[in-house]
């Protein structure tokens, strides 16, 4: 999920291309650091760039994973 860039993380997440806006919103709740990369097209990928100095903003994200995985 995560790969040290530069001065930052990527995080690529995937979602159904009718949810794409959602989630692009949510990102900016949850990690309000983050910038778009890249994505938002028919695959329903999207890259996120988080600076590095904000790397505490993931754990949301983290635990989120975790707990979908857990069901």
């Amino acid at each position: 999920m995560k790969n040290l860039i530069g001065k930052g993380y990527r995080i690529s997440l995937v979602c159904d291309k009718n949810d794409i806006n959602k989630v692009k919103k949510y990102m900016k709740i949850v990690v309000p650091s983050s910038e778009l990369y890249q994505g938002g097209g028919e695959s329903g990928s999207l890259v996120y760039n988080v600076p590095l100095a904000k790397v505490k903003e993931l754990g949301p994200i983290f635990r989120i994973m975790d707990n979908n995985n857990k069901k």
